[in-house]
């Protein structure tokens, strides 16, 4: 898929923030100096599970759109991968990754281990010398724990996705409680994962906030349904002090506008 290419002068004042999902690369350009002027793009990649597919068609994706390897001030890569787990830092202090998998901070002290296919990780660092590589759940966790440390112990954060994944974040006042991702098919599905996981961390139901980010329309949904299970139901903030009302930054995947300000 070829995309006119956006008007880009001086490439080292912006920065590339990118994720890979199996079916989209989302781009997303940012102005170090201007936040408002934010740029996103949707390019179709691969619409199977393939590992060697995916890095194939993300190469001819690339390649077809050669403003993607400009000389950008940074680049940082967000992968869509369904395999992670977090370390605790004493685990992690000790440990290296296992082959095929990356580490990366998800947290104040906390870090996460994901696996990606090293095709296309090999690809990303030789396109990208200087990029960083991480999880989807990466920059969320950091960005809920911002929130967190401000008085939001407690709250349960939830990141809803259009490839009906849902990523759980629950922060206490010892630190992460819970992060966790499920695949659902229907919104009782997810309800239920959310209501469980509520359970399972003895949270109450009546002040204990839930924050829903991510899909608009499953947000949404979701909202519908849980307020009248709960009583603080609400959606994330967007971050409209950085972006303002860039109407591009509100229909991106939320652990995309979100790096600029967990970085």
């Amino acid at each position: 898929m070829t995309i006119e290419a956006p008007n880009i002068e001086q490439p080292r004042l912006w920065r590339l923030y990118m994720l890979i999902t199996s079916r989209h690369l989302y781009a997303m350009l940012f102005h170090s100096a201007d936040a408002a002027g934010l740029q996103l793009y949707t390019l179709d990649i691969d619409d199977d599970d393939n590992a060697d597919s995916i890095t194939r068609r993300l190469e001819e994706t690339i390649y077809a759109n050669e403003w993607l390897v400009n000389d950008f001030g940074r680049v940082s890569v967000i992968y869509d991968g369904s395999d992670y787990t977090v370390l605790p830092p004493a685990i992690a202090a000790d440990t290296e990754p296992a082959e095929g998998w990356i580490r990366c901070q998800a947290g104040a002290v906390e870090t996460l281990d994901f696996k990606i296919p090293p095709s296309l990780s090999n690809f990303v660092m030789r396109t990208w010398p200087s990029a960083t590589i991480e999880h989807r759940v990466a920059p969320l966790s950091r960005y809920f724990y911002s929130k967190s440390r401000i008085g939001q112990a407690g709250k349960m954060y939830v990141n809803v996705s259009d490839r009906r994944t849902l990523d759980i974040i629950v922060y206490g006042r010892g630190g992460l409680r819970m992060l966790n991702t499920f695949t659902y098919t229907d919104t009782v599905d997810a309800v239920y994962f959310i209501m469980a996981a509520r359970e399972l961390l003895q949270l109450d139901q009546m002040t204990d906030e839930l924050i829903i980010a991510g899909d608009r329309t499953l947000r949404d949904q979701l909202t519908e349904t849980l307020r009248d299970l709960l009583a603080g139901v609400m959606p994330a903030i967007f971050p409209a002090t950085l972006y303002g009302s860039n109407e591009c930054a509100s229909e991106a995947p939320f652990s995309l506008i979100v790096m600029p300000l967990c970085e």
